[in-house]
C-alpha cells in the first residue's frame, strides 16, 4: 500500500501537469477573446469561464443578439392563441444562446456542450443580458 507522501506526490505532479496545460489553453483562449472584443466591441461580448479539462477551452464567448434574434426570442415566448400557455423559456434561451455563442466553434463547442450540458441556457441568458442596459451602481465607486 502507498503511504501518504507517495499519494500526495503523485497528486501534486498530476495537478502541476494539468495547470501547465490549462495555462497554455488560457493563452489560446485569451488570444481568441481579444480578437472577438476587437471585432464586436468590449461591451458587445460576454466571457463565460468554464471548468478546464484537457482538450477543452477555458471559456466561451457570446455576442450581443441582433434585433431579429431578439424578436424571434420574444415571439417564441409569447403565447399563441387563447388556449396556449406561454412560451418555453429554457428552449428559447438555448436557441438564442446557441445562435450567439462565437467561441468556441465547431467540434470544440460540441465537446464543451456535451461535457457541460447546461451551458446553452447560460449562453442565452448572457446574450440577453448583453442586449439590455445595465443598472448603474450609484455610490459604489
Amino acid at each position: 500500500m502507498e503511504n501518504r507522501a507517495e499519494i500526495e506526490a503523485r497528486r501534486a505532479e498530476r495537478k502541476a501537469d494539468l495547470a501547465a496545460k490549462r495555462e497554455v489553453q488560457e493563452l489560446i483562449d485569451l488570444q481568441a477573446v481579444d480578437a472577438l472584443e476587437c471585432e464586436y466591441g468590449d461591451a458587445g461580448v460576454s466571457i463565460i469561464k468554464v471548468p478546464y479539462a484537457p482538450g477543452r477551452v477555458t471559456c466561451a464567448v457570446v455576442r450581443t443578439p441582433k434585433g431579429v434574434e431578439i424578436k424571434r426570442y420574444q415571439d417564441r415566448m409569447r403565447p399563441r392563441g387563447a388556449d396556449r400557455e406561454g412560451g418555453d423559456t429554457v428552449k428559447s434561451a438555448v436557441e438564442i444562446g446557441m445562435r450567439c455563442v462565437i467561441y468556441p466553434t465547431g467540434e470544440d463547442l460540441s465537446a464543451l456542450v456535451e461535457a457541460l450540458p447546461g451551458l446553452p441556457t447560460q449562453f442565452g441568458v448572457e446574450a440577453l443580458q448583453l442586449s439590455n442596459g445595465r443598472a448603474a451602481d450609484e455610490g459604489k465607486e
